[in-house]
């Protein structure tokens, strides 16, 4: 330490000044770096807070939404709808409906089928072209016949208008979907 003092005092007094300067500088830039990374330690802090408190949330609504996916398991026992009762219903729907018309109405099947524990959801696409909208609401109407709307419901709806030929005919696509419960 005796040594830093001596080669201090033996500078001249501008040199003494513009060390202690940079000194000064370099302490003031690392408490401003330090302060900073304090703060954004702090933010991270509360949006892991925030991220925990939403997990918990979602843990703590678990018991319910056990208790509504084992009502529905219970309301579907005996009537349920695989993949392949979901196509053939969807299908016979759409022919039904469409019956000499069924360049109109195209039925991709299986699009995916999400499997977990305790069900599985199956997916079909139905794409619907150059169609009145009687025609639509007429589609929409015969899955809500007979309490089918129980089993099958629309996971996505996507309905555009066709200017080109006519401004009355729309064009639309249906993800249809059901849901089989494992016992």
């Amino acid at each position: 330490m005796n040594s830093i003092i001596s080669i201090f005092f033996k500078m001249s007094g501008r040199e003494q000044t513009l060390l202690l300067f940079s000194v000064w500088a370099v302490v003031l830039v690392c408490s401003i770096k330090l302060f900073g990374s304090g703060v954004e330690t702090f933010r991270e802090w509360k949006t892991v807070g925030g991220l925990i408190e939403g997990h918990d949330q979602v843990l703590g609504q678990e018991p319910e939404i056990n208790r509504e996916l084992e009502q529905k398991r219970k309301e579907q026992k005996g009537v349920s709808y695989d993949l392949r009762a979901l196509q053939n219903e969807v299908d016979l729907i759409r022919l039904k409906l469409f019956k000499g018309r069924e360049q109109m109405a195209r039925l991709r099947g299986g699009r995916k089928s999400d499997k977990n524990e305790r069900y599985s959801q199956h997916n079909v696409e139905v794409t619907l072209t150059g169609v009145s909208w009687a025609d639509l609401t007429l589609f929409i109407n015969e899955f809500f016949l007979d309490g089918r709307e129980k089993f099958i419901f629309f996971s996505e709806v996507k309905i555009t208008p066709n200017y080109r030929p006519n401004p009355e005919v729309y064009n639309a696509t249906f993800d249809i979907s059901s849901v089989e419960f494992r016992n």
